[in-house]
């Protein structure tokens, strides 16, 4: 006499055979996905390509106008914070300096980073240029209006949000913010997003701004 398998083992191989197949196909689709795809960039997973990166329009902390577009030619680093952070932006510009100094020092020219803080009402100008140029002097701190921000902010896909100020001080408050750090080709495309957590990584960074780097034309920085 012979006794009926349970249900469940019926459907456990064929279910097995469609993960199995599912997986081959998804890892064929990230082997040969675009002919274009970022040999250089060991993080170029979180985009499936490049695509143009949005010309923001802010102020540096020079008091001087600054887009995106007077980079081109320069590869360009930047990430969203605000001088009162307790630690991941601060965290950030260490990570910013150590990559520059790994950087060969024919290439480090040829390298613009930015730090764009989206706490406007605290950090003037004069706030921005005693913060950030403390990690590197060649660091330039960014902001701007309420409006140019969100715009900056919303086509990098990040986000922010002031927290509510503490009952005895309107100006104490934390701004919780995307902390990924964005790398900016020379001919303005965006090229890869860096998770925070990925920045500690200084020497496969370092690598993936030196190939880009070394793609500029010497004398079109």
């Amino acid at each position: 006499m012979t006794t009926a398998a349970p249900r469940w083992k019926k459907f456990l191989f064929p279910a097995f055979l469609v993960l199995l197949v599912a997986g081959g196909i998804a890892g064929s689709m990230l082997a040969t996905r675009d002919p274009q795809k970022h040999v250089h960039g060991w993080l170029d997973r979180l985009l499936w390509r490049k695509v143009p990166a949005y010309n923001f329009r802010l102020t540096d902390h020079n008091g001087q106008p600054v887009e995106l577009a007077q980079f081109r030619g320069k590869v360009v680093v930047f990430s969203f914070g605000f001088t009162n952070c307790p630690n991941i932006c601060p965290a950030t510009l260490s990570h910013f300096a150590a990559i520059r100094k790994a950087l060969p020092e024919a290439s480090r020219d040829k390298v613009q980073f930015l730090f764009i803080s989206v706490d406007p009402d605290r950090d003037t100008r004069e706030r921005l240029a005693r913060y950030v140029p403390y990690f590197d002097a060649s660091f330039l701190g960014l902001t701007g209006s309420a409006q140019d921000l969100a715009k900056t902010s919303y086509a990098y896909k990040a986000s922010y949000k002031k927290e509510k100020p503490k009952a005895d001080d309107p100006k104490n408050y934390f701004v919780d913010h995307t902390a990924d750090a964005y790398l900016i080709g020379p001919d303005g495309m965006w090229e890869l997003s860096y998770p925070f957590e990925e920045l500690p990584k200084t020497d496969m960074i370092a690598r993936d701004i030196t190939k880009l780097a070394e793609s500029i034309p010497s004398g079109e920085r």
